[in-house]
């Protein structure tokens, strides 16, 4: 009797250590997956924010004169240096607000097309988010600037990054974040085992 219930005890014991093992690496698990790769991903889209808000406001300061005077071939002449000098820079488009003038450059083309839409009203667009573009019919970080001058707003700026980068580093932590999982598993698993035994 005695022997029995001292071999049930010791089920139970180990019963709750396992448990508590178990708990313990779902909760690290978990947060690695629901806290930690969100948070990772905010990081790196405010980097490309970041990246974008200071291309605007740079193209913007060295091209005052020239959008304000309509001289449209050193506009031309800096935006194609610009996007074919830059890696991650996919498009930076101009547009006034009066729709007299638009321009979209891309990697050796330009075109003063005229842009419908959210180019003319991107106000959604003025803290950047990753879309699907069908300037170059795949997803960018696009992030839009107004240009005012004396008080008056003038038109938008508007950029479009590479998501290349992004993409790559977000299959990278996904890719962790399985291995991860799948060894602590496979160490949890073997851990108790032997723990269990040798209880």
């Amino acid at each position: 009797m005695m022997k029995a219930r001292s071999k049930f005890n010791q089920k139970s014991i180990s019963v709750r250590i396992i448990l508590f093992i178990w708990i313990l690496i779902i909760f690290t698990i978990s947060f690695y997956i629901f806290f930690s790769i969100p948070y990772q991903k905010e990081t790196l889209l405010e980097r490309m924010r970041f990246e974008a808000q200071d291309v605007a406001s740079s193209y913007i300061q060295a091209n005052k004169s020239a959008l304000i005077t309509d001289d449209y071939q050193l506009i031309i002449d800096y935006s194609m240096s610009t996007v074919n000098n830059s890696n991650s820079i996919l498009y930076i488009a101009v547009i006034k607000n009066d729709g007299t003038q638009s321009f979209l450059f891309q990697k050796n083309n330009w075109s003063n097309e005229n842009l419908e839409g959210f180019w003319k009203n991107p106000k959604d667009f003025s803290d950047g988010r990753i879309i699907h573009s069908n300037v170059i019919n795949d997803e960018v970080y696009h992030l839009s600037k107004t240009f005012m001058y004396t008080g008056i707003e003038w038109g938008w700026i508007h950029v479009g990054l590479s998501t290349e980068s992004y993409d790559s580093t977000i299959r990278e932590m996904v890719t962790r974040a399985i291995v991860l999982a799948i060894g602590t598993i496979l160490l949890s698993f073997l851990a108790t085992f032997l723990f269990t035994k040798k209880l």
